[in-house]
């Protein structure tokens, strides 16, 4: 049987598939990452079905999801801050990408990085961040392998109140 991938903007009656997508990446990648004991409740508080119908219906976001034979196996989420006819804002920023610890290998994550990177250059967008947590050397791995370098640049993000360091990787393709 073959598998058929196909990477498509989500809908707001995606957010479950999205937030199953999240929890599952989070309790696979996250145990040892995080202080709190079951990482899948935080992934479901960071993307709640509210919040992603919200940002799913909003135009500074770009919100993909990888199916695979009408199965949801992952999502990336990509911040545009700029409408088509604001040019103040250079970069765009890759902020989460999520595949299913059964669907990985076999190139969902780079699919969808690299369909969110085009619809960032669409936008007018000739930079590229992404964001990982610092310690998630999969994560950090993945965006080096997608072509993204490593910069100087840190962030900070909060989960159930405590905090990340994040390491930011740009891509000028």
């Amino acid at each position: 049987m073959s598998v058929s991938l196909e990477v498509r903007p989500a809908e707001e009656s995606d957010a479950q598939a999205i937030e199953a997508v999240a929890a599952a990446a989070w309790e696979h990648d996250y145990p040892d990452l995080l202080a709190r004991e079951h990482p899948g409740a935080a992934a479901r508080d960071w993307y709640d079905p509210e919040r992603i119908r919200r940002d799913a219906a909003d135009p500074t976001h770009v919100l993909l999801l990888a199916e695979e034979d009408d199965c949801v196996v992952g999502f990336v989420h990509a911040f545009a801050p700029r409408e088509d006819d604001d040019a103040t804002a250079e970069t765009g920023d890759i902020l989460r990408v999520y595949v299913r610890p059964d669907a990985r290998g076999r190139g969902v994550g780079r699919e969808l990085v690299n369909a969110a990177r085009q619809r960032l250059h669409e936008r007018g967008y000739e930079t590229v961040r992404a964001m990982a947590l610092a310690a998630n050397e999969t994560a950090t791995d993945f965006f080096a392998a997608c072509g993204f370098e490593r910069t100087d640049e840190r962030g900070e993000t909060t989960i159930d109140g405590d905090s990340y360091e994040e390491v930011v990787f740009i891509d000028r393709s």
